[in-house]
């Protein structure tokens, strides 16, 4: 009962004008592009997902490329969402294990091309994906900046998945640690 709590929450915070109603099904969404700082997206993020994280009995850890540029223009409440509800996708009902939450990218003259990855490993080192209505949310949202969620699959049975998108830069000062 607790996570289906967890989950409308959740949902609930998509509907302050992010999201139309019937928008979710047609991948329509409103896109405000601002300046943003995309150590506080990582951080709002992780603060977001660690009650759910903590309930199951989950570890947290991020893994971010120090020489990203911290300033970026964007929608980052877009992007919080997407983090937030693909990590907690992946956080699967059975206790225990640890989601990484990886930010990595490269810079081309005033943009960043920046890929976020989630992997999810339990106490049996098997990863969980996403399921449920996390992904529908993910996808619409991933949909509406002109991304996907993707995949990979490693021979030892693990998988990570991740998406891509590109950000302006406003200031090249680098995230750091």
């Amino acid at each position: 009962a607790r996570s289906a709590c967890g989950a409308a929450s959740r949902l609930l915070t998509l509907t302050d004008g992010l999201v139309d109603g019937p928008g979710i099904e047609s991948g329509k969404i409103a896109l405000a592009s601002r300046a943003y700082s995309l150590r506080q997206v990582l951080t709002d993020t992780l603060d977001a997902v660690l009650p759910l994280a903590r309930e199951r009995e989950f570890t947290v850890s991020l893994d971010v490329t120090e020489a990203l540029p911290d300033r970026l223009k964007g929608d980052a409440r877009v992007l919080r969402e997407a983090l937030v509800n693909l990590v907690c996708g992946c956080i699967s009902p059975a206790s225990g294990g640890t989601v990484q939450l990886a930010a990595y990218g490269k810079t081309l003259e005033d943009r960043v091309h920046l890929l976020f990855s989630v992997r999810v490993l339990s106490d049996s080192a098997r990863v969980h994906e996403p399921s449920g209505m996390s992904v529908t949310v993910v996808s619409t949202l991933l949909t509406g900046m002109g991304s996907a969620l993707k995949t990979v699959h490693s021979p030892a049975g693990r998988s990570e998945v991740y998406f891509e998108i590109e950000q302006r830069v406003l200031d090249p000062a680098p995230i750091g640690k």
